[in-house]
């Protein structure tokens, strides 16, 4: 297929319906979460399918934490995991906040313009 690991992780992720996703994920072996994780992080690194990735990370440590708490040589991407969704998805949540703001002044100018039209036509 031409793609390095991390990105066909990415692509087989998005490629997976969403309410399958969790079905899917649940099925891996420890061995297999630990490789995905690793794959995660560096789609995350990457700034690639930020909502995939979390997704999938947050219900693989939810699905798998009693193995993951037992397997100390998971901390390290752990960490790094956390960081880095902090980091990417507070930049989205920032640019979804911003463009919220926009439509909304965009609403307000579109009120006041239909409302200095209708103010027109009653004189």
């Amino acid at each position: 297929m031409g793609m390095d690991p991390p990105s066909y992780v990415l692509w087989a992720l998005r490629t997976v319906k969403p309410a399958e996703l969790e079905q899917s994920l649940l099925l891996l072996p420890l061995s297999h979460v630990e490789r995905a994780l690793f794959y995660l992080v560096a789609n995350l690194r990457a700034g690639r399918g930020v909502e995939v990735c979390a997704r999938g990370a947050v219900f693989l440590v939810k699905a798998h934490q009693n193995q993951i708490v037992a397997n100390r040589s998971l901390v390290p991407p752990l960490r790094e995991l956390r960081r880095l969704l902090r980091l990417r998805l507070g930049g989205m949540r920032d640019t979804v906040g911003f463009n919220l703001a926009a439509l909304r002044a965009a609403g307000r100018a579109a009120a006041e313009r239909r409302a200095e039209r209708e103010l027109g036509r009653s004189d």
